[in-house]
């Protein structure tokens, strides 16, 4: 599980707090789920940098459709940017 602040429950799912974005599982099989309050527009991008997925505002991601291997996670929220790795199985 990732969170923008590190935050996190260990047995199970998290609270989430105000403006913070919550994505898990890592690794994922066919979908990532995202847990937020805020508006975040989420890309996923591949070692190279293209954006393979991009999406306004999900609560969860289709990954069955793309090839098993690490990507970037690129949520744009508040005028920031976060960046996480994610290993899709």
């Amino acid at each position: 599980m990732l969170c923008c602040n590190d935050q996190q429950d260990i047995v199970g799912l998290p609270d989430v707090k105000p403006n913070q974005v919550i994505i898990y599982p890592n690794p994922a099989e066919n979908t990532l789920n995202i847990i937020t309050d805020i508006k975040v527009k989420v890309e996923v991008k591949d070692i190279v940098g293209q954006v393979i997925i991009s999406k306004m505002n999900p609560t969860q991601l289709d990954l069955s459709g793309i090839a098993s291997e690490t990507y970037n996670i690129v949520m744009t929220f508040d005028g920031r940017t976060l960046i996480k790795t994610i290993v899709k199985e």
